[in-house]
């Protein structure tokens, strides 16, 4: 999670970097792969250990191959499912932002929303004109080092 710099408020958002967008068929090439291997070696091992005919063992390896052709097609199904849904969320949180950044900017008091530990995480323009510094100044910074003593 970073913080947005495109945003005047700056509330945390997903990193770019840990998008999901194309892991989709990473994931399930990598799982078709293994199970491909897991199949056709422990197959070829039960036909050995058991002493088991052509016929018996090609028809479990077809069964365990269309067993992971099916499971690594959910697989990426979901994982695409979920990745849209992801990419949905995201465009309505800016949405959102955007909003709320127009709301807090026109607001005719004194505006500011804080972390867990009282540091400014925002501080609308009203705000700034009261502690008579710019935003980079004040981010991250409680209130008895933004304010005059008298404000706080």
């Amino acid at each position: 999670m970073t913080a947005d710099s495109s945003s005047p408020i700056s509330i945390m958002r997903p990193d770019a970097s840990t998008s999901r967008a194309g892991d989709a068929s990473r994931v399930a090439t990598v799982y078709a792969v293994i199970a491909v291997v897991w199949v056709v070696v422990s197959v070829m091992g039960m036909a050995v250990a058991m002493g088991s005919t052509p016929a018996e063992w090609w028809g479990d390896l077809v069964n365990g191959l269309l067993f992971t052709l099916a499971s690594s097609g959910l697989i990426y199904l979901l994982m695409r499912r979920g990745n849209e849904r992801e990419q949905s969320i995201q465009s309505h949180l800016a949405a959102s932002q955007e909003r709320l950044d127009m709301a807090a900017a026109r607001f005719p008091f004194a505006f500011a929303i804080y972390d867990p530990q009282l540091r400014l995480r925002y501080l609308n323009p009203r705000g700034l004109q009261w502690a008579g510094k710019p935003l980079e100044q004040v981010l991250g910074k409680p209130d008895d080092e933004v304010f005059p003593a008298e404000l706080v």
